[in-house]
């Protein structure tokens, strides 16, 4: 089954009308294999939820000896070392957004924004063409992120 303009055939509702739990309940669509990325729908995956934690003040950033732009050396590597983060991540069987796994992988220190074009997202849709993550578009307008069950990353 094709994906391609997927992201957008869910009506968004008033998620913030929701528990987490409620969200989580509701019937959900996963899909398999990467969706269309380009132009506009790059965009989709970095939609936050309402559930997502808050990344740290930049002035706890800086009690870590965290600089303004430690970010350059931070979001660096190789993209299946995030893909490898990733699914350790999702292995607790919760699903994320890819703003909760940047947050979770980096200490809350980065979110997807910043990660966006970088070696996180080409982790995160190389975990995804590897068939070892599924993604479904919620109800919080949010692309979120699961392990695929019965793989083990």
């Amino acid at each position: 089954m094709s994906t391609q303009g997927l992201l957008f055939d869910v009506e968004p509702s008033r998620s913030t009308e929701l528990t987490f739990e409620e969200l989580m309940a509701r019937p959900v669509t996963w899909y398999s294999g990467v969706p269309d990325t380009s132009e506009a729908f790059a965009y989709v995956v970095l939609i936050r939820s309402p559930f997502d934690p808050e990344r740290l003040r930049r002035s706890e950033q800086r009690k870590l000896g965290r600089g303004f732009e430690a970010w350059r050396e931070d979001l660096r590597g190789d993209p299946r070392a995030w893909a490898a983060k990733f699914v350790r991540l999702l292995r607790d069987g919760q699903s994320r957004t890819f703003n909760r796994l940047v947050l979770d992988a980096t200490g809350r220190l980065y979110t997807a924004d910043t990660a966006s074009g970088k070696a996180p997202e080409r982790g995160l849709w190389l975990a995804v063409e590897k068939g070892l993550l599924w993604w479904a578009h919620l109800d919080d307008g949010a692309t979120w992120f699961a392990q695929r069950i019965g793989r083990s990353g």
